[in-house]
């Protein structure tokens, strides 16, 4: 993964986003999210759910599910707008939903795949996300100009991102 087990998320500027689900109730946000505290539970134990030290989300993953639990998970993306400090987001082949530019607020995102979902949108949204290195939208409603999106990254000296419609 690209980031440490000891990841300390940068402050932005030293402002507070408004939006932002404060850090303790993060955790009851993605619990109420997933709406399965089994399946929360677990994702927390096998690391699929990974806090800072501030108790911000950082990662969220469904990579120890079994299909059945991957068809559970099931909720609109723009909740995740809520946890700024979100590093590295994996849902793919869960039941998630949602227009992506709720998730082009995630400034510090760096990974994201959400192949085999029914989001929808266009990839201009992560184009100023200055972090984000890969980005995994296959068999999903996501689309966009790929030449504008690299473009415009490598005009304002963005890390390239490797990306997959």
């Amino acid at each position: 993964m690209y980031y440490s087990e000891n990841y300390k998320s940068p402050s932005i500027l030293g402002t507070t986003m408004s939006a932002a689900a404060p850090p303790d109730t993060q955790a009851t946000l993605l619990k109420r999210l997933l709406s399965n505290n089994a399946i929360y539970e677990r994702l927390v134990e096998t690391r699929n759910i990974v806090f800072d030290d501030q108790d911000n989300v950082i990662k969220i993953a469904n990579h120890c599910l079994m299909p059945d639990d991957d068809e559970a998970v099931s909720f609109d993306i723009k909740e995740l707008s809520q946890l700024p400090h979100l590093v590295s987001l994996s849902l793919s082949e869960t039941k998630v939903y949602g227009d992506i530019m709720h998730l082009g607020k995630l400034r510090e995102l760096v990974e994201l795949d959400l192949s085999h979902t029914s989001v929808r949108g266009d990839v201009a949204h992560f184009m100023e996300l200055p972090e984000l290195i890969r980005c995994v939208l296959q068999e999903t409603n996501v689309d966009g100009n790929l030449h504008t999106f690299h473009t415009y990254r490598e005009a304002h000296t963005f890390k390239k991102c490797a990306i997959e419609l």
